[in-house]
């Protein structure tokens, strides 16, 4: 994925769709728009313009939205919807606004129940909302019971609790919330317990497992090339875990083979370094042309992002 500011609600939208594209080790599974086993479809270049085509909320450039995502069929970039337009989703709407869909399975949970599919200001401080908060009042959270709609509240602060149910955004600015304690804590240190994704630990520590349900597992430094490792994502910088055997193995160079996805680089240390598993190829996903997946695990990089091939 490029490295491009985006505004948060179009941020956190758009991480809602990452499972969707997260399905196998050498990346996502291609939509309608990329290939497996034939034409490849989708390449690192430039964000589209206004009238140009688009797949993903990735594709258009800043002050357009895709009118088309992940439906089969391929969108067109448009410029953002104003206050009380129709929308579908909340990235559509201008920054700051947000569109309340139709809720769904006939209940309010985790959905908005009034203005449906409109572009709206959001919801006020103490008001339901769902379960992302993109609806509630800038520094506010979403809090989530386990079976009753949100209220817009006041992010924890340190030493308040937290709950993973209300998704990766329960603690305030700079804050995480720790695992075992359900606490919001400052991001963990080396030898101390982790935190809850996305700030598992401190800038350059991995979360090392204990091997002891006793025990919590704790931050620490990367593993070592030559050491043994329980699962990837956990090796130093340039390496991998080779899951055949359980090792860190130094990433494999642009144009050489991969297997299992994560020979080229694998999370979080590595994660947009510029290349990347595709087709069972490490590809320098940095240069326009080069094949990159779709969605929001796209691994271009260098001011570009993974656009449909023009017809």
């Amino acid at each position: 994925m490029s490295i491009r500011s985006l505004p948060a609600s179009r941020v956190l939208a758009t991480a809602s769709l990452a499972a969707l594209f997260t399905a196998s080790a050498c990346g996502p599974v291609a939509g309608p728009w990329g290939s497996i086993g034939g034409e490849w479809k989708a390449f690192c270049g430039a964000y589209r313009q206004e009238g140009e085509s688009c797949a993903d909320v990735e594709n258009c450039a800043t002050g357009l939205y895709c009118t088309e995502v992940n439906t089969g069929t391929l969108g067109v970039c448009k410029p953002s919807i104003a206050l009380g337009g129709e929308c579908k989703l909340t990235q559509d709407c201008k920054d700051g606004l947000v569109c309340n869909a139709a809720a769904v399975f006939g209940s309010c949970f985790f959905q908005t129940c009034d203005a449906n599919n409109v572009c709206t200001q959001g919801a006020a401080s103490g008001a339901k909302c769902n379960g992302i908060g993109l609806e509630c009042p800038k520094d506010q959270i979403c809090a989530v019971a386990s079976s009753a709609p949100g209220l817009c509240s006041t992010a924890p602060g340190l030493g308040g609790d937290c709950n993973f149910i209300n998704g990766y955004f329960q603690c305030g600015p700079t804050l995480a919330c720790q695992r075992v304690s359900q606490k919001c804590v400052t991001v963990p240190k080396a030898g101390e317990p982790c935190a809850n994704v996305p700030l598992e630990c401190a800038a350059g520590l991995v979360c090392l497992p204990s091997g002891d349900s006793n025990k919590p597992d704790t931050c620490g430094k990367p593993i070592a090339v030559g050491a043994h490792c329980d699962a990837g994502g956990l090796c130093a910088q340039g390496s991998h875990c080779d899951l055949g055997k359980l090792v860190c193995t130094k990433n494999r160079q642009v144009g050489d083979s991969c297997k299992n996805g994560n020979e080229c680089g694998e999370r979080p240390l590595d994660v947009h370094h510029g290349v990347d598993c595709v087709q069972g190829e490490c590809v320098d996903t940095s240069v326009v042309g080069a094949r990159c997946w779709p969605g929001i695990d796209n691994q271009c990089s260098n001011g570009l992002t993974c656009v449909p091939k023009e017809s």
